[in-house]
């Protein structure tokens, strides 16, 4: 019997469903719980405290700094209030019990607030008439600097939640059209199972889909390391060439701050794309991630390492100059100015030691003595001097010519 005499009206719903999810709901998709919703109804009869508003953070707001203050305006006729804040939704935990209101607004510093953590609070407004409980407000804050080498395969959280800190944006009203943390429940999506990243474009023309890495700081000393894929066009057998951009952005909510810095268009298997940021000029605090897909394409992301670039950076892009039968000559991109180098190689499939098979080579390098018609295994190791040695390349597979 509404005190009005008007009817209230509730719909629960239980999100999006995936074009693949089996009939019904699983525990594996979105779905609501029994007994994890209520409706609460207030009775405010006149004179009652009115509700507080203007929250700082604003309400839902996310990567917040550890040591902020909160901030909100009284309703009016508020005497008295009780601030609630914790981790609990509702909060249940009271950090100022009758506190006076000294104006309009009130503030609380609550210390150094945890990491990567969603908090809830309210500000119950009370005076002799009433007391009016408010909304409950909730901010997420931000992730601590990560400890490098930092590795995210996104297999850490349920699909299709996302890691703290990382953000999934798109310039798209069409809700299937995203950034999806997307669940291999076949087991042929990702590169680490269970869970892969998939910018997928639905029926938008023209997507703009970006993934945000939590906040790099100084990019100029950073690498970045992913896995891409593209699906295969069924019609042609060739797999769809998509490509996969790796950028910067100032602001982690506004797509528009993306600036591309690379981009790389990955193969049927996932494709390994390194991208040092050595030359790196700009102010941007973030590295992002985008797909850029056509009209129901979509592309594939897993395993995203970043890390501090080496004080001696491998040899990249290794490539055949000249093949023989018993002599191969191969050249790499040098990140570091180097004038020497280390090759270890073996006969296909070679598994490295770690021990140089040659030291001291320029760059091209010959490799003599080889076997006529056979696939060899190469690893290239730059030495950057007085003992600074870099990690092993990515192998180049070569094949000399028959005699």
């Amino acid at each position: 019997n509404p005190i009005f005499g008007f009817g209230v009206n509730f719909e629960l719903h239980a999100g999006t469903a995936y074009w693949n999810a089996p009939v019904g709901c699983g525990d594996m998709f979105q779905v609501v719980d029994d007994g994890s919703w209520t409706v609460t109804v207030i009775y405010l009869p006149a004179g009652s405290p009115g509700t507080a508003t203007n929250p700082s953070p604003a309400n839902m707001a996310q990567l917040v700094d550890l040591d902020a203050d909160l901030s909100w305006n009284f309703g009016a006729n508020t005497t008295t209030y009780d601030l609630y804040l914790g981790t609990d939704n509702p909060p249940t935990t009271i950090v100022v019990p009758d506190g006076a209101p000294g104006g309009a607004t009130g503030s609380f510093d609550p210390g150094t607030l945890m990491e990567a953590t969603e908090y809830f609070w309210r500000v119950v407004g009370k005076n002799a008439t009433n007391e009016n409980p408010g909304n409950v407000w909730s901010f997420t804050t931000k992730c601590a600097t990560p400890t490098y080498p930092y590795l995210e395969n996104f297999d850490g959280v349920t699909s299709p939640d996302f890691p703290p800190c990382w953000i999934p944006l798109s310039t798209s009203t069409n809700q299937y059209c995203r950034v999806n943390n997307y669940y291999d429940q076949w087991g042929n999506a990702a590169y680490s199972a269970p869970n892969v990243i998939q910018f997928y474009a639905d029926a938008e023309p023209t997507p703009n889909l970006v993934l945000v890495l939590p906040e790099a700081g100084t990019i100029s000393d950073k690498m970045l390391s992913l896995y891409g894929r593209n699906d295969i066009d069924f019609l042609s057998g060739n797999p769809y060439t998509y490509p996969v951009e790796v950028g910067t952005m100032s602001d982690p909510f506004d797509i528009n701050t993306f600036t591309t810095y690379t981009s790389f268009v990955p193969g049927a298997e996932f494709t390994l794309l390194e991208v040092f940021f050595a030359d790196y000029a700009g102010t941007d605090t973030y590295i992002a991630i985008k797909g850029v897909v056509p009209q129901y394409g979509a592309v594939w992301v897993d395993d995203v390492t970043l890390d501090l670039i080496p004080t001696c950076i491998k040899p990249l892009d290794l490539v055949e100059v000249d093949i023989q039968a018993e002599q191969a000559t191969i050249g790499w991109t040098d990140m570091n100015g180097a004038t020497a180098w280390n090759i270890e190689y073996g006969i296909s499939p070679y598994t490295p030691t770690g021990i140089p098979t040659v030291t001291g080579v320029t760059n091209p390098a010959t490799i003599t003595g080889l076997l006529d018609g056979t696939y060899y295994d190469i690893y290239v190791q730059t030495d950057c001097g007085g003992g600074d040695l870099s990690v092993w390349s990515l192998p180049i597979t070569i094949l000399t010519d028959c005699l």
